[in-house]
């Protein structure tokens, strides 16, 4: 039996990006190299920031400034649920909470 495995189609564009965004994306890419990461981790940074963005865009934010909690979780909830250009979900926030209702990833703090 033979295993047919598709390649994944590229969803997000840095083209897509507004110059609000993208001065961001090129921000993190910048961070993830000024702390050292190995280059895989700083491909990751550029492929979810990348990714964040849009997504961000595709919600009405349109700058970095202009995101609030509120418009963070309406993020985090679409993701969650697979309602995101790739139609999957972010695996990253599929994380077990603290039994507090809280993530355990600090980053996606709620309170």
């Amino acid at each position: 039996m033979h295993t047919f495995r598709h390649m994944a189609s590229k969803t997000y564009y840095e083209s897509d990006l507004n110059e609000a965004w993208h001065h961001g994306w090129l921000k993190a890419i910048e961070l993830s190299k000024a702390r050292n990461h190995a280059k895989n981790n700083v491909g990751n940074t550029r492929r979810y920031a990348l990714g964040f963005a849009i997504e961000m865009m595709d919600l009405g934010c349109m700058s970095p400034e202009a995101m609030d909690t509120a418009m963070f979780l309406q993020w985090k909830e679409r993701v969650v649920e697979g309602r995101t250009r790739t139609g999957r979900t972010w695996q990253c926030l599929n994380q077990e909470t603290d039994g507090e209702g809280e993530t355990a990833l600090p980053w996606m703090q709620t309170a």
